[in-house]
């Protein structure tokens, strides 16, 4: 820190935890079924040989990427895609948030519209005080501007945007149910000889997700 200015870099510190690989195995069962296999290749076999080393890479590639620069004019977000960046006076606040799993703690910028954006590798896992998080927002304070002040509406649009993304991820529980059942009752069907299109595995959850998040999501907002 320099003239109560917090300047630094956040990136990958510490091997990520195995839990990021752990579609690996998974992946390379279903394509050695699908090489084994006599029969030719449906749609969604291809899909799943084909989008899970992408959805892999790209997970890999966020923890290696993944930045958050720390600078005297604002923070500065890297990953895989894109690189963003937020003026001090253009934020609305910097809060540490637990989590139920590991990291323990995130850190999350919102920024005067109600968006909110995680700092890639400011948590638990990479950041070994969270007194750090402390200068990130005294970094906030002393740079912001004399005629900084919160905007009226911005406190009200970020708990909207959180319930619609708890609405989005009871969703989530949702579809996935209807995965496992789906699954259950399609394994039945086959010992009885009954032919199941495997597609109906995926479009079925797929479909029930997005009626049920874009219905809860429009209560939500109902709400407000």
């Amino acid at each position: 820190m320099s003239e109560g200015v917090f300047v630094h870099e956040y990136r990958l510190r510490r091997r990520p935890p195995l839990r990021k690989l752990a579609l690996v195995p998974l992946w390379l069962f279903i394509l050695l079924l699908r090489v084994t296999d006599p029969m030719p290749a449906s749609g969604s076999d291809v899909a799943i040989v084909v989008l899970l080393p992408v959805f892999i890479t790209y997970a890999v590639l966020s923890e290696v990427r993944g930045r958050t620069l720390v600078g005297p004019d604002g923070i500065t977000i890297r990953r895989v895609l894109r690189v963003r960046r937020i003026d001090w006076a253009d934020i609305h606040d910097i809060r540490l948030e637990p989590t139920r799993n590991r990291p323990l703690w995130f850190v999350w910028v919102y920024d005067r519209a109600g968006r909110r954006f995680v700092l890639p590798h400011v948590n638990s896992e990479q950041v070994d005080d969270p007194a750090e998080v402390e200068a990130i927002i005294d970094a906030w304070k002393a740079r912001r501007g004399p005629d900084w002040a919160p905007l009226p509406g911005t406190e009200a649009a970020i708990q909207l945007r959180a319930a619609r993304q708890k609405a989005w991820w009871r969703a989530g529980i949702v579809g996935i149910v209807v995965m496992v059942c789906t699954l259950v009752v399609s394994i039945g069907l086959v010992f009885k000889d009954v032919d199941v299109p495997q597609y109906v595995m995926f479009v079925l959850p797929a479909a029930v997700f997005g009626v049920t998040g874009a219905a809860l999501s429009l209560r939500v907002g109902r709400r407000a």
